[in-house]
């Protein structure tokens, strides 16, 4: 394998959380959704590029259990294989935090990719080295990927994004401040679903 060069390699940022608060005080296992992240990830790799991944904590993250079903995938072999595949990966990955990456700059990265899961919902969304980092994508014209429910990542991206999220959670209809994805249009999940 070459030395990677600043074209053919892909920041991969998830969550560091493990649970989700519910309502009622109760909590719920979470984590990435395995097709979400491993199909992707397994495409990039297969295609040339090294995914560097970062998490808040610069922890491991953990895979939803729930995930972990042929369902999701094209057959049980697909299965299978994507989930021999992120095992690997996430096992000889160097972990880096969210806060490091964005403090060392993202010259060398091609794009950001974000999977989905319940994960992104807990501490993404409120990181400000995410924060960080989707800005610097952002103002560099670099594609960023987030699938399911990651969008709700973006709300990082802008000047208080705690506020914003407690807002929300009183049952607020905060407006986001210096959010440089304003006036952009995302499909995510709504709050009926």
């Amino acid at each position: 394998m070459t030395t990677p060069t600043p074209s053919n390699r892909i920041l991969v940022v998830m969550s560091s959380a493990q649970q989700i608060a519910l309502q009622g005080h109760k909590m719920h296992h979470t984590g990435f959704f395995l097709n979400e992240f491993g199909v992707p990830a397994k495409r990039l790799t297969d295609a040339g590029y090294e995914l560097v991944i970062a998490t808040p904590r610069g922890n491991v993250p953990a895979m939803d259990q729930n995930s972990d079903n042929a369902m999701f995938f094209k057959n049980k072999e697909e299965h299978e294989e994507i989930k021999a595949f992120v095992t690997d990966l996430l096992s000889h990955a160097s972990i880096r935090t969210t806060e490091a990456v964005a403090a060392e700059g993202i010259g060398g990265y091609a794009a950001l990719f974000l999977p989905g899961g319940h994960a992104p919902m807990t501490d993404l969304m409120v990181d400000p080295g995410l924060g960080d980092l989707l800005r610097q994508f952002h103002a560099a014209a670099k594609p960023t990927a987030l699938i399911c429910h990651a969008p709700t990542a973006l709300l990082a991206a802008q000047a208080d994004p705690v506020a914003f999220q407690k807002g929300m959670e009183a049952g607020e209809s905060p407006d986001a401040q210096d959010f440089v994805y304003q006036g952009y249009r995302v499909t995510v999940y709504s709050n009926a679903e």
